[in-house]
């Protein structure tokens, strides 16, 4: 629509890609995306929720910032998360344990399709308020 035309290819196909993939990830995953494809996948995320929103004097666009923020806000917010927990413990961050929001999920007593839901929902929900954000 404003002519950012590299930004909706990336989004497909990496869309595209990740729809592919959603089936063999699923609960009871049989693929995993491991660490090199979630930090990809977020990379892109990131570039490409701001990559749309440079700021110039044309096209001011004061809150271009907060949109990535709330795109990757799940995943944001769980890094936080670990990191303050684990560091609180006296564990190093950067050795995984059970203590992700899905895991907290899980043991506040919902299945596993419940809590992948959930944190679906939570990340739409982020979305769709970046969008009304950009849009105004």
């Amino acid at each position: 629509m404003h002519g950012q035309y590299l930004v909706a290819l990336i989004s497909i196909a990496l869309g595209g890609a990740l729809l592919g993939f959603l089936p063999y990830n699923y609960p009871k995953a049989s693929s995993f995306l491991g660490d090199a494809g979630s930090h990809l996948v977020g990379f892109l995320l990131a570039v490409l929720a701001i990559l749309p929103h440079f700021y110039s004097d044309t096209n001011p666009r004061p809150l271009a910032v907060i949109s990535p923020l709330l795109i990757l806000g799940v995943p944001l917010l769980d890094l936080v998360w670990v990191v303050i927990l684990r560091t609180r413990l006296g564990k190093p961050f950067w050795i995984g344990d059970n203590n992700h929001l899905s895991h907290q999920l899980n043991r506040r007593g919902f299945s596993r399709p419940v809590a992948v839901m959930i944190l679906w929902v939570l990340g739409l929900a982020l979305g769709a308020l970046a969008f009304l954000i950009n849009r105004g």
